[in-house]
């Protein structure tokens, strides 16, 4: 593990940094050598002296350098020289909400789960540097300034300040397309995830372009007027309507034919609902209202395995970690509710670990439900591979899969934003949970420059 270090105020000089001689033997500096102190995207020059009346783990920066720098003196920080720069970190930020209001509710003490920000700083010691959480609201371009929360690892508390921005930043909402493009332009692409995000027919059109992936796909188009609802229903049978930036289940609807009439089902306010109708005009009139061109997708609807009118469909977890590598992170079976289109866990759904589903529901012998992870496990690491073939930086993954009766295996969607992780804890693997958020932790850790 690199040695870690705790800054301290040095009130009498200017424009220094004062280290250990064996701390500057390790780092190759020698005495009264001008470097740039760098945080986040903001550095300072100095000059380094070296003094034995320091202690090696600490760093004595002058005070006109922490105030333009926005260094928290509470954090414990590594050093990495990059040229004459020396950067102190990681600095890392992470987008958690749009709007200040949600930030509120995230940081309020009995909030647990994955709406708590508090699972991200558990392993701090792992981590270290600073950790500052905001909202796109919180962001001010013209000054390159955050109004944010930083992590205090002394108090367990998250201080609301103004900070700078940081090196590198763990997106868990889909960043509007404006504070995405200035934050690139300032970071750098390559140190944000989640981001850019795929829409659903983006990345419908990205997976089929894959020879291993496209024969998991279920026949998808781009809904574009009513017509093609009837047109869909006579080629393929049921389909579902999604939303094209859809979450979670929210505005998913299933549409079947039968004698004529025309049926659609979705869920709202943790009900099912029916819209039943009987000729071309009333489906035109009802769909021509509710869905925009280009913005749903019309899917096949899977005969996916269900037991007992409740169907079942797999959460398959990939994040990278601090060496930059995909680690699978298990797989999550979904049982969902009575007679439900979705399977959703908002939705009521019942969460089982994957290879016990495989091995009920399936009958499946320990060394099919092995063989049959393998080939699950083997497709999520296509995709996300194939996602990092398009420059897509992204480290968190949620991937669904669905089985049919006959143990075909669908891609049903991947969750490229935030996909919650909360299902991992709900079947009693809370060290796995633990895993996985230290594993986005330390990839961010890497992307702010700090790789281990």
């Amino acid at each position: 593990m690199k040695s870690k270090f705790k800054l301290e105020r040095d009130l009498n000089e200017w424009g220094r940094l004062t280290m250990h001689p064996l701390t500057a033997n390790r780092l190759g500096i020698i005495n009264k050598d001008k470097w740039s102190v760098v945080f986040g995207i903001r550095a300072f020059l100095v000059e380094v002296h070296i003094s034995p009346k320091l202690s090696e783990e600490r760093l004595l920066l002058s005070i006109d350098v922490i105030q333009f720098l926005s260094i928290p003196l509470f954090c414990s920080y590594e050093i990495v020289l990059e040229g004459k720069e020396l950067v102190l970190g990681p600095f890392i930020g992470i987008v958690a909400e749009h709007w200040e209001d949600g930030m509120k509710r995230r940081l309020k003490p009995d909030i647990t789960g994955d709406l708590s920000l508090t699972q991200f700083t558990q392993d701090y010691q792992e981590v270290g540097g600073a950790i500052v959480a905001f909202s796109e609201e919180g962001v001010d371009p013209k000054e390159k300034m955050i109004m944010g929360y930083m992590f205090n690892p002394e108090t367990k508390c998250w201080v609301k300040g103004e900070y700078s921005y940081p090196a590198a930043l763990f997106a868990k909402v889909r960043v509007n397309r404006e504070l995405a493009d200035h934050l690139h332009s300032k970071l750098g692409k390559e140190r944000i995830f989640n981001t850019p995000v795929f829409d659903k027919w983006a990345m419908h059109l990205l997976l089929a372009s894959s020879r291993k992936l496209r024969t998991y796909l279920p026949a998808t188009i781009l809904y574009e007027q009513p017509g093609d609802i009837e047109m869909a229903l006579d080629v393929y049978g049921p389909i579902y309507i999604k939303p094209v930036t859809g979450e979670n289940g929210i505005g998913v609807q299933k549409v079947t034919k039968q004698g004529g009439r025309i049926f659609v089902h979705y869920r709202k306010h943790d009900r099912n609902r029916e819209v039943r109708m009987r000729t071309s005009a009333e489906v035109h009139a009802y769909f021509g209202s509710i869905l925009q061109p280009g913005r749903f997708i019309l899917q096949k609807a899977l005969e996916l395995f269900s037991v007992e009118n409740r169907i079942i469909d797999y959460r398959f977890i990939v994040v990278k970690s601090q060496d930059g590598q995909w680690i699978d992170m298990g797989l999550y079976a979904r049982h969902g509710q009575l007679d439900s289109v979705i399977s959703n866990m908002n939705a009521g759904a019942t969460p089982l670990a994957g290879e016990v589903a495989l091995r009920e529901f399936f009958r499946m012998t320990e060394n099919e439900t092995y063989e049959f992870r393998k080939r699950l496990s083997l497709i999520g690491m296509n995709i996300a591979h194939k996602l990092d073939e398009h420059t897509v930086q992204c480290g968190n993954l949620g991937i669904d899969i669905g089985v049919d009766r006959y143990k075909q295996i669908w891609i049903i969607e991947v969750n490229q934003v935030d996909p919650g992780h909360a299902i991992v804890e709900q079947v009693g693997y809370k060290q796995i949970h633990r895993q996985i958020r230290l594993a986005n932790m330390l990839f961010a850790k890497r992307l702010s420059g700090f790789k281990g």
